[in-house]
């Protein structure tokens, strides 16, 4: 959450930023449901963005985990392995960069790095500001949980049942 606002992804692809307190009044929805008959018998134009959206960001892959944010930023990691940095308040995409392979636990963040975990197995350690790799470590079994830091430890478990604690 960023004030009112909360940022997620979703299946389809798309990492986006909802107001939650914004609400539809009854007529509203009527005349939203006017409104999408109207375009899709090609008699009115776009449709609005649905009430409370603040911004929406299309990526090639879905995300299961939930994105990270810290400062300004949001992260977020998406199943074709794609690591997407964005502003918070417009959505900018900042820089995607490849982890090699699928993504299904969520990003954590500590001094300026992002960790992420991947179904290869593999830890990766990425520079916030530029998604460039600063390290990486290889566990024995996927990595589907969030890497956890608490007390300047990193703590990660892998599939094959083991928990890692580097410092």
């Amino acid at each position: 959450f960023v004030g009112t606002t909360e940022i997620m992804g979703d299946t389809e692809g798309r990492l986006f930023a909802v107001d939650y307190k914004k609400r539809h009044l009854p007529f509203e929805k009527v005349a939203q449901r006017v409104r999408v008959q109207l375009v899709l018998w090609g008699m009115g134009g776009a449709l609005p963005a649905p009430k409370g959206l603040v911004w929406s960001l299309r990526t090639s892959s879905g995300f299961y985990g939930t994105p990270v944010a810290t400062g300004d930023l949001v992260y977020g990691a998406n199943w074709g392995g794609q690591v997407v940095a964005a502003r918070q308040a417009t959505g900018e995409k900042l820089w995607v960069v490849s982890v090699g392979s699928k993504v299904l636990s969520s990003p954590s963040i500590a001094n300026d790095t992002l960790f992420i975990g991947d179904m290869d197995g593999r830890l990766h350690a990425l520079d916030t500001s530029s998604g460039e790799e600063r390290w990486r470590f290889a566990t024995g079994g996927r990595i589907m949980a969030t890497p956890v830091v608490a007390g300047g430890v990193l703590y990660l478990a892998s599939g094959d049942g083991t928990l890692y604690a580097i410092e």
